[in-house]
């Protein structure tokens, strides 16, 4: 980052700084609709905050991208304009590189499995290395389901079968290289503009789960989705280190549980979103769903999931969870 924009930041953050310690009512932004398991989570922690402080600490939900994309979330939780927010790893990996270990495809074999991987020390690891390197408060490791295609062109078969179509990934090498190693052509665009993008024909296709592929009507340009399972999902639950720190501890006590809890509330519910979602989807919709050769897709990624684990210094990281029983 160039000298005269650290001073910007480092200027607004010192300025945001007193209102944001004393906030009473604190913003907690995401990007998704207010009827994804991001708001459901987030009320009920809203709801928990207010109980457990008799009311002096009340958040205020702010879903849809109303106080900005992920990007501007993360900038916001430093500056100190936003105190609570729900992003995506990459949108970190800027600041900590090893967050793209969590774009890695095909990182999990299950549900059951990737809890245990965060829920233990492999998380509480990454925790701390988050915690060391940005000034935020991780609260829990949230979800958003398992991602998969979705295009406008054909069904996806194999890897062949993305030849020349363009596809919505994320910021971040770990994304870009995936997706290119697979034949098709990524393209960054910010999760609000995919919609649009869809539509005009500026992108082919784009991944995700079914809850958001649902919700925000991504099947209206998309009828062809594709089981590739490539990422089961992690989001970041976070907020402002320095207004986490200005709390008491009884205070910061209560947060972490809190947070704990919205972590359950937000599994389960996007859980069953999920699940239902896809019903919908082909009852409803007339989504044409197919089965992928799986087993091509990791093959094929297998020597850039590797290189890519290298390059972001988390090979044994990779290791270890794959030995997670």
């Amino acid at each position: 980052m160039k000298n005269w924009l650290k001073g910007i930041l480092c200027f607004l953050f010192v300025a945001c700084l007193g209102a944001t310690v004393h906030a009473k009512t604190l913003k907690l932004g995401h990007v998704c609709s207010k009827d994804h398991s991001y708001q459901v989570a987030s009320d009920y922690f809203a709801k928990r905050i207010a109980a457990e402080t008799d009311g002096k600490i009340k958040v205020k939900v702010y879903p849809n991208a109303a106080l900005g994309d992920e990007d501007t979330l993360v900038e916001g939780l430093q500056l100190g304009t936003v105190h609570l927010a729900v992003a995506a790893p990459g949108k970190l990996e800027g600041f900590v590189k090893e967050l793209g270990i969590f774009g890695l495809p095909f990182l999990f074999r299950s549900m059951e499995h990737k809890y245990k991987v965060l829920d233990g020390e492999i998380g509480a690891t990454m925790t701390k290395i988050i915690e060391s390197r940005i000034p935020v408060k991780v609260l829990g490791y949230w979800q958003s389901g398992v991602r998969h295609l979705f295009n406008s062109k054909r069904p996806v078969y194999s890897p062949e079968d993305l030849k020349g179509i363009k596809i919505r990934v994320m910021p971040g090498p770990v994304h870009r290289a995936v997706w290119k190693e697979l034949g098709a052509i990524p393209a960054v665009v910010a999760f609000p503009e995919i919609y649009s993008a869809l539509k005009a024909g500026v992108l082919d296709a784009a991944e995700n789960d079914f809850a958001n592929i649902l919700q925000m009507k991504f099947y209206e340009s998309c009828p062809y989705i594709s089981l590739t399972e490539h990422t089961n999902t992690v989001r970041l639950f976070l907020t402002s280190k320095r207004l986490f720190d200005s709390y008491p501890t009884e205070i910061q006590a209560k947060i972490v549980r809190a947070g704990k809890e919205s972590t359950d509330v937000n599994r389960k519910e996007d859980n069953r979103q999920v699940e239902e979602a896809l019903k919908i989807l082909v009852d409803k919709y007339g989504a044409k769903v197919n089965e992928v050769d799986k087993g091509a897709f990791v093959t094929k990624v297998s020597k850039v999931k590797e290189q890519l684990a290298r390059d972001i210094g988390v090979l044994e990281m990779v290791e270890a969870i794959e030995a997670v029983k």
